[in-house]
């Protein structure tokens, strides 16, 4: 197992923090507290809310039906995050008049495999924190 160190920059909350965390490596046998043995993984795919991730199929759904499959990938990445960021503000002021936020999400999804696929954005997630 690797330690992690909390960051010297950031102010550490000594009731939710702790000084040193343990994070198994990517496939290390862990033990849950029932005893039960598994191979770690970083993703949390239990984590992700479900409703969130459904309204974000059924965005994805009405813009395939719209615009066509894949006419995402035929946008470029900075239009689709000038869109996100319309959503956004749009949302910020009061507008609800579309699903603004479910809107900018799909937007920024569609950014993140693009910024992934050239390579501007790793294929893993790495935060500085756990360096």
């Amino acid at each position: 197992m690797t330690r992690r160190k909390p960051s010297a920059t950031k102010k550490a909350k000594s009731d939710t923090r702790l000084d040193w965390v343990a994070v198994p490596k990517e496939g290390e046998t862990v033990t849950t507290k029932d005893g039960g043995k598994h191979s770690f993984t970083r993703a949390r795919y239990d984590a992700i809310p479900m409703q969130a991730l459904r309204i974000l199929a059924e965005c994805i759904g009405f813009g395939l039906r719209k615009y066509g499959q894949d006419n995402w990938k035929r946008i470029p990445i900075e239009e689709h995050m000038g869109h996100a960021i319309g959503h956004l503000v749009n949302w910020q002021c009061g507008d609800r008049t579309e699903p603004h936020l479910v809107n900018a999400t799909a937007r920024v999804m569609f950014a993140l495999q693009m910024a992934i696929e050239s390579e501007e954005q790793g294929e893993q997630y790495e935060h500085p924190d756990e360096t």
